[in-house]
């Protein structure tokens, strides 16, 4: 593996330990809402947003490296 595919897999893998994290922690607040815990509204809310923030992020990453690999076979060639 080469050091460039390394370093995209490290940063996917960075970012998707951060979703799950944030994932994790948006379920146990739901479980708290669910349970008439409705001071928690607020950070179910900003977990939502910082898991489709994470997302995105994820998503830009796999064009850019997509990018990147494809600007890499046309150099070769």
């Amino acid at each position: 593996m080469s050091k460039n595919n390394a370093d995209g897999f490290a940063a996917k893998n960075k970012i998707h330990g951060e979703l799950d994290r944030v994932l994790i922690a948006k379920t146990k607040i739901a479980l708290l809402i669910k349970q008439g815990e409705h001071w928690a509204l607020p950070l179910f809310v900003r977990l939502t947003e910082e898991a489709a923030q994470l997302e995105k992020q994820h998503n830009q990453l796999d064009q850019a490296i997509a990018f990147a690999n494809h600007a890499a076979l046309q150099r070769a060639a």
